[in-house]
């Protein structure tokens, strides 16, 4: 795992580019901080839930 031990900040998760990049980190090892705008959070969650799957720990955050 490339990414063990690190931890990502990844703003724009909600969208399909930051949420496949969180994927791809999740499977790499990466501990994720996932954030985005407060209407894309029923998406920022799912993402979420699929990082958790490939085993990373995960926080969400969203701002206006």
């Amino acid at each position: 795992m490339k990414l063990a031990n690190k931890v990502s900040v990844d703003t724009g998760a909600g969208d399909q580019f930051g949420g496949a990049i969180a994927i791809g980190y999740a499977r790499e090892g990466a501990q994720l901080f996932l954030q985005d705008f407060d209407d894309r959070v029923e998406r920022l969650e799912k993402i979420a839930a699929d990082a958790r799957k490939a085993g990373a720990k995960v926080v969400t955050g969203v701002y206006d």
